[in-house]
């Protein structure tokens, strides 16, 4: 969104297609910003230069003198162009008024000077000598991706998707491609599962809402019905045509199973043991026993700021008086795994065709081999699973220390929970430890700034490709899914 102080707020808007597009109005307000900031540069530039009184001295880096004849985005190419410097390839002095001179020096020095010595290749004597400005400046290197000043802003999602798969991150976050349920909206794949139309990514949505949202005195399926009608009115401008495909009874029918395995849960008992804090409550954790639902953070770090929500945060006291938290996390991603010992039943015959060429029934035949399931058993499954959101749950425990400085010292829980099926699960005491989370958070977000060439980006190869949004245009992923994942018949 823009905000124009003289004429209101704009915003881009969903196009249906996955993307967002800005209007008239968006674009007028983005051409005012960049004159407005144009010419608060040229002020700045006034001010830092009208201070001299006898000696004024300027000083500019650029690869090509000839650059500075295009454009005028910068300090060095406005007084370049202004003092009609373009024909200037040496050093120089020029006369701009009858006692006002300008000394133009080209920094090309002769001699190397006495702080840098050669170390292979002597210096060029000139600038006509060197082919370029790179040669004849050695210590003019390319720049790479730097902190510097700036602010870094990283949601827990984007980490955990860099830690969990670098190519993924770069597929999402460099070059942006469309997501597997943009993509379907493109081209009315077949993304929506029959008879309710939903896809994973509402069905997650909707599941998670409940969980934040049901309490005892609901119906569950009353609730569960209003999370599915808000979900569905917050996406509809997104969702396009495919609003009016959705089965809502089918939906609510598909739903209610994870709905009911919350309810059924430790997780749920635990919850309603403790007193309930106003949703959206303005009102942050002090220290006292409750429950916060959708507890919002903004964890400031050297090189950025993290921004998460926290399902749900538990504060209780032991009877002997000590404080204890824990961090709750929704998850509703399918867990595969090896549901019995079992292999499937083999598929029927199969006709072949004789070596004479002649087709018929081959009977006789031996059956085909019983397939390989390569599923994995549920511990290795949860294991595999609870690794993927492990960095998440230390930004969340580090977050908690700092909303809560006075519980800083207290334990912390970490649960977990994972609706299909109905299982939780707890990170080890030692990886919640405060220094353990801060190196942890450093690390991912010193890896996603300065990755800046497809090479620091390699492919991670995990079950978690099965499940990848650009498993598509990834050939490391699709070949690892065929060899571990594709049902197998062998000898």
């Amino acid at each position: 969104m823009l905000l124009d102080r003289h004429q209101g707020l704009t915003l881009k808007v969903p196009d249906g297609r996955g993307n967002l597009v800005s209007g008239f109005t968006f674009s007028n307000f983005e051409r005012r910003h960049a004159w407005r900031e144009q010419f608060e540069s040229m002020r700045l530039l006034y001010v830092a230069a009208s201070r001299a009184e006898d000696r004024l001295i300027v000083s500019g880096v650029t690869e090509e003198l000839a650059m500075l004849d295009a454009g005028n985005n910068s300090w060095l190419k406005w007084i370049w162009q202004s003092l009609e410097l373009q024909d200037r390839n040496a050093s120089g002095v020029v006369d701009l008024d009858d006692d006002v001179q300008l000394q133009l020096t080209i920094n090309l020095a002769d001699e190397p000077g006495e702080e840098f010595e050669p170390v292979t290749e002597p210096p060029q004597t000139g600038m006509h000598s060197a082919d370029s400005l790179n040669e004849a400046f050695p210590l003019i290197r390319p720049i790479g991706p730097l902190d510097g000043n700036a602010i870094h802003r990283f949601s827990v999602t984007q980490l955990i998707n860099y830690q969990r798969c670098p190519r993924q991150y770069y597929f999402d976050r460099v070059l942006q491609l469309p997501a597997a349920d943009q993509m379907a909206v493109w081209n009315n794949a077949e993304a929506p599962e029959p008879p309710a139309n939903l896809t994973a990514t509402l069905k997650g949505s909707v599941i998670h809402r409940f969980c934040e949202r049901y309490t005892s005195d609901q119906s569950p399926e009353e609730c569960l019905r209003a999370s599915f009608e808000e979900v569905v009115r917050l996406r509809q401008a997104q969702l396009s045509d495919r609003f009016i495909e959705i089965d809502y009874d089918a939906a609510i029918k598909e739903l209610l199973p994870l709905a009911m395995n919350y309810l059924a849960s430790d997780v749920f008992k635990r919850v309603e043991a403790v007193p309930k804090i106003a949703e959206h409550s303005a009102t942050r954790p002090a220290g006292e026993d409750g429950l916060w639902s959708e507890l919002s953070f903004r964890l400031r770090r050297r090189l950025g700021v993290l921004n998460g929500i926290i399902d749900k945060l538990l504060i209780t006291h032991s009877a002997a008086g000590d404080a204890e938290i824990e961090i709750i996390d929704f998850k509703t991603n399918r867990i595969a795994y090896d549901k019995s010992d079992t292999p499937p039943e083999p598929p029927p015959p199969r006709s072949r065709a004789p070596k004479d060429g002649q087709f018929a029934f081959d009977f006789e035949a031996a059956p085909p081999p019983k397939p390989v399931n390569r599923h994995p058993s549920l511990e290795d499954a949860l294991k595999i699973a609870a690794e993927d959101y492990q960095l998440q749950m230390q930004a969340y425990a580090l977050a908690v220390r700092e909303l809560l400085p006075s519980l800083a010292s207290a334990k912390i829980r970490v649960t977990l929970h994972f609706l299909d099926p109905n299982v939780e699960v707890h990170l080890a005491d030692e990886l919640l430890e405060a220094a353990r989370c801060e190196q942890a958070i450093d690390e991912g977000m010193t890896r996603a700034i300065f990755s800046s060439d497809p090479a620091n980006f390699p492919v991670k190869t995990a079950p978690h490709c099965r499940m990848c949004n650009f498993l598509r245009v990834c050939n490391a992923g699709k070949e690892w899914v065929r060899e571990n994942w594709a049902t197998d018949y062998t000898d």
